[in-house]
């Protein structure tokens, strides 16, 4: 240890170099360059996606125009072929099959509600259970569901 700080280190004289020949301002000044020339091709991209975009816009635009008029087309030609069948149509038995239909909707959301809130009372049930009444519940409900 002692050795090493014996030796002088040798410094190096500081010598002048003019602004114009500095290379880090050359480098920064070749760097800002890059940069704009970076910034105009993208802005130019930019401008030519924007103009693919818009032209395959008014493309799916007009083929979808064009599938309109051919489907009106299909639909009046449909529509002249097609007789008015609605004649024989009676409307008290298409009420009362509504009615039929309604009514079986009611009672299966009341089940289902119903059978909800058991699972729910059961649930409270057995969590207010001790281990011990627990494991005898579970005996019993095995005994009821049987052999499978």
């Amino acid at each position: 240890e002692s050795e090493s700080e014996e030796q002088p280190k040798t410094l190096l004289k500081p010598v002048f170099v003019p602004k114009n020949k500095r290379d880090t301002i050359k480098e920064k000044e070749q760097a800002e360059i890059e940069e704009e020339e970076r910034l105009k091709r993208e802005a130019e991209r930019v401008k030519e996606r924007a103009s693919e975009s818009k032209e395959l816009l008014v493309e799916k635009i007009r083929t979808e125009k064009e599938a309109e008029t051919k489907e009106a087309e299909e639909d009046s030609d449909l529509e002249n072929i097609m007789p008015d069948d609605n004649d024989d149509v009676n409307e008290a038995e298409e009420y009362e099959l509504w009615k039929i239909r309604e009514l079986k909707r009611v009672l299966r959301e009341k089940e289902e509600r119903e059978r909800q809130i058991r699972e729910q009372l059961e649930v409270h049930r057995r969590r207010n259970m001790t281990d011990e009444e627990r494991r005898l519940d579970d005996e019993r409900l095995d005994k009821l569901a049987g052999p499978k």
